[in-house]
């Protein structure tokens, strides 16, 4: 199993806490303690940095599809390490489903890199795995160069629940990296609205502040 080094993260989106932040035993960054939610929970593997930034280039841009099993199994592990064996740990079994991709945008590479993690992490948890409730439905301009305000403008609508959730129980939100949350928040707002409560996501980095 991959051991890179691991800072503690937020326990709501994942950013790294400071040293000051530790010493004061404070579990959320300081955005998050400011807006705390109990029913919100991320996890991530790493900060985007190498290797696993070239890891995740390639999954993404090179179908590198034969890091799926690995990024898979460091991601449930690290579930099973952070998040399962905490004594206050109030998450069990959860519904797998993947950020989509827009119709155009899997024309495009063929394949949602997203989903192939979700599929793999559903396989590697025994978790059930959801890919057809939670939809893209508008083709957005793509996020890389836009900064956070840009990010959430451009994903203004464009998830949405087309199915019940309210049956799936706590959901696992899976992609492959987070950046600025832009996307991982529009598509918690839209399950939100749909009526899910519980949500975790999961994701192999996070892009530091």
């Amino acid at each position: 199993m991959l051991a890179l080094e691991q800072s503690a993260r937020c326990m709501q989106c994942a950013l790294p806490l400071g040293p000051r932040l530790q010493a004061f035993g404070w579990t959320r960054c300081r955005h998050c303690k400011a807006k705390p939610d109990p029913n919100l929970q991320t996890v991530v593997c790493s900060d985007y940095t190498a290797p696993v930034d070239d890891w995740v280039q390639a999954l993404k841009y090179r179908k590198g599809w034969g890091t799926v099993p690995m990024l898979a199994d460091w991601l449930a592990d690290r579930w099973q390490r952070e998040v399962q064996s905490a004594t206050s740990s109030h998450w069990g079994p959860c519904t797998v489903m993947p950020v989509p991709s827009s119709p155009a945008r899997l024309r495009q590479r063929g394949y949602n890199q997203a989903a192939l993690l979700a599929k793999g992490l559903s396989t590697r948890l025994r978790w059930p795995l959801n890919t057809d409730t939670l939809l893209k439905t508008q083709d957005t301009q793509a996020q890389a160069g836009l900064d956070k305000a840009g990010r959430l403008h451009n994903l203004q609508n464009a998830f949405r629940v087309v199915k019940p959730v309210q049956a799936l129980g706590p959901i696992a939100l899976v992609d492959d990296v987070i950046t600025t949350g832009a996307t991982t928040a529009a598509c918690i707002q839209a399950l939100r609205r749909a009526g899910a409560q519980r949500i975790l996501v999961m994701a192999i980095c996070r892009t530091p502040e």
